[in-house]
């Protein structure tokens, strides 16, 4: 009943050996590269982003650490994919609802806060993935500054 109702709607339901569909794999994915993207954004992938960007994965995916890794390790395989960001954001908003993407943009904001500043690029592209991902400017500005209350 559930493959047929998944089936309807779009929804993948292909598992594979760790109980994931493709479609949550993609969402994974897709997510960490946006959350590397904005840490390459200074140029320098400094530890702290790094841990930052792990963090993120481990905590809003609840993975372990050796699962963080290899998803990370992945993205940044991707980034240079990256610079086409309606393709990687179109997969967020396909699969989540409006509080779900409003979480990724307050991802995002941890790792371009995680040096300790935050510079012209880091700041530009995450407006413009919350502007894709269809986060209002409101939102965006308070989960900008939630992130910044918390550091």
């Amino acid at each position: 009943m559930i493959n047929k109702i998944s089936a309807l709607l779009g929804i993948n339901t292909t598992k594979d050996n760790n109980g994931e569909t493709k479609d949550m794999q993609e969402l994974h994915l897709v997510t960490a590269v946006l959350l590397v993207h904005v840490a390459l954004g200074s140029e320098d992938f400094s530890n702290e982003e790094k841990e930052s960007v792990l963090q993120c994965l481990k905590d809003h995916f609840d993975f372990d650490d050796g699962v963080a890794q290899k998803v990370m390790d992945g993205a940044i395989k991707r980034e240079d994919d990256a610079m086409e960001l309606y393709t990687f954001t179109r997969t967020i908003t396909q699969e989540l609802d409006q509080e779900g993407r409003q979480e990724i943009v307050k991802l995002l904001w941890k790792v371009a806060f995680a040096d300790g500043q935050l510079d012209n690029f880091e700041d530009n592209i995450v407006k413009k993935i919350g502007g894709l991902l269809d986060v209002s400017i409101r939102d965006r500005v308070r989960l900008k500054q939630e992130v910044q209350a918390g550091l």
